[in-house]
C-alpha cells in the first residue's frame, strides 16, 4: 500500500539533486569565458557562458564589421556547446 510513497519519496530527493547540479552548473558556466577569433586574426571576441559579451580586442585598424560577427558569433557557439555538453553530463 504504501510502496508508491517510497518511490515517490526517492523521486523527489533526485528531483532537488537535479535541481542542484543545474544550479551548480549554470554558475559555473557564468564564471567561464569562451573566446571566438576571426578568420583573419583580426578580431578576438569573449563571452562568458552565460551568453554575455565581456571583450572585443581588435588587431589592426582594417577591421570588418564581418570580422567582428564572426569572432562574436564564433565565441557564442563554442558557449553555447559547452553549455549543452554540462547539460549532457547531468541529464
Amino acid at each position: 500500500m504504501f510502496g508508491g510513497l517510497g518511490d515517490l519519496a526517492k523521486m523527489m530527493q533526485q528531483a532537488k539533486e537535479i535541481k542542484k547540479n543545474v544550479e551548480e552548473m549554470k554558475k559555473n558556466l557564468s564564471e567561464a569565458e569562451f573566446s571566438g577569433v576571426s578568420a583573419n586574426g583580426k578580431v578576438i571576441a569573449v563571452v562568458s557562458g552565460d551568453f554575455q559579451l565581456k571583450k572585443v580586442e581588435f588587431k589592426g585598424a582594417d577591421v570588418a564589421e564581418n570580422d567582428v560577427f564572426e569572432a562574436v558569433n564564433t565565441a557564442l557557439n563554442t558557449a553555447r556547446n559547452e553549455a549543452q555538453a554540462k547539460l549532457q553530463e547531468i541529464a
